[in-house]
C-alpha cells in the first residue's frame, strides 16, 4: 500500500494515508491510488503547491514519536520518509 508524502516549505512532511474502506472489489494497489489520491488531495487546499511523491509504508518510520524531524529523502533509488535530527 502506498502514501503520498507532502513537503511542506519548511522541509517537514505531511502524510496522506488512504481510507480502505474506499477500495473497490478486486481494485490493485496502484489503481487505487490513482484514483484516490487526486481526490483527497483536492479535499485540501493547503496541498495545492507542495512537493509530493508515492512512497511504500514499509519506506515511512512506524513510531510517530519523532513526527518533527522526518524528511523526504530517496535513498537506494526509493523516496522513503526518514527521522533526520539535526
Amino acid at each position: 500500500m502506498k502514501a503520498r508524502v507532502f513537503e511542506n516549505i519548511d522541509g517537514s512532511v505531511r502524510i496522506m494515508r488512504l481510507n480502505e474502506k474506499m477500495r473497490l472489489v478486486g481494485e490493485s494497489d496502484d489503481a487505487f491510488a490513482v484514483r484516490m489520491f487526486p481526490i483527497e488531495q483536492a479535499k485540501d487546499v493547503s496541498l495545492s503547491g507542495l512537493a509530493s511523491s508515492d512512497v511504500e509504508m514499509i519506506d515511512i518510520p512506524t513510531s510517530r514519536a519523532d513526527r518533527k524531524s522526518w524528511k523526504r529523502r530517496i535513498r537506494a533509488g526509493r523516496m522513503r520518509v526518514e527521522i533526520v535530527k539535526v
